[in-house]
C-alpha cells in the first residue's frame, strides 16, 4: 500500500486567486504596520516608504505559496492497525490557514526582535539591570560591541535591513520546513 498524495494545487483557479489576495493584503497590513513602526524612528522619504516593503511583501507570498504546497503535498502517515480510524486530512483551505498564520508570526516576531536589537537604548537597560552578575555582563557588552556598527547606521539603512532580513529568515525557514518539522513535531 502506498500512502495517499493531493493533486498539486492549481493556483489560478477563482477561489485560489482569491486566497493569493487575501495573504498579500493581509502581509501588506503587516508590513505597513512595520513601516509605521518604523517610520516613527524618523524614516521620512516617502519612495523608501512605499518601494521598500514591495520586497517582503513578494518575498512572504512566495513563502506562503511554497509553504502551502509543500504541506498539502506531504504524504499522509499509512495506518499500521487497520483498527485504526484514519484522521481526518485537512483540506487545503486548513492548510493554507495554518501556512499564513505561521509564515505571518515567523516575520512579525523577526520584525520586532530586530527592531529592539537595533535600538541601542534597549541593550543599555539590559546591561544596567543585569550588570549584578559578571556572566550576563559580559554577554551584553559583546552583543552591544557586536551591534555597534548597525547602531551607527542610518535610520533608513536600519530600516532596509530590518525589512529585507526578517524576510529573508522567514524564506529561509519556509525552504527548511521540512528540516524543521522533523525537529519539531
Amino acid at each position: 500500500m502506498s500512502s495517499y498524495r493531493r493533486p498539486p494545487i492549481r493556483w489560478a483557479t477563482p477561489k485560489n486567486i482569491q486566497a493569493i489576495l487575501s495573504f498579500v493584503g493581509l502581509a501588506s497590513l503587516i508590513v505597513l504596520l512595520s513601516v509605521f513602526l518604523l517610520k516613527s524612528t524618523g524614516v521620512e522619504n516617502f519612495y523608501l516608504l512605499v518601494l521598500v516593503p514591495i520586497g517582503p511583501i513578494l518575498v512572504l507570498t512566495s513563502s506562503w505559496i511554497y509553504l502551502t504546497e509543500l504541506i498539502a503535498a506531504t504524504p499522509l502517515p499509512l495506518l499500521k492497525n487497520m483498527k485504526q480510524t484514519p484522521s481526518k486530512p485537512k483540506t487545503l483551505a486548513q492548510i493554507s490557514k495554518d501556512s499564513a498564520i505561521m509564515v505571518l508570526t515567523i516575520f512579525c516576531s523577526l520584525t520586532l526582535i530586530s527592531y529592539i536589537l537595533m535600538t541601542p537604548q534597549v541593550l543599555d537597560v539590559s546591561y544596567w539591570i543585569f550588570s549584578t552578575t559578571k556572566p550576563l555582563e559580559y554577554i551584553f557588552y559583546e552583543i552591544d560591541e557586536l551591534l555597534k556598527p548597525i547602531y551607527q547606521l542610518e535610520v533608513v539603512y536600519k530600516f532596509v535591513l530590518i525589512e529585507n532580513i526578517s524576510a529573508l529568515l522567514v524564506a529561509l525557514a519556509t525552504l527548511n520546513w521540512k528540516h524543521i518539522r522533523e525537529i519539531i513535531p
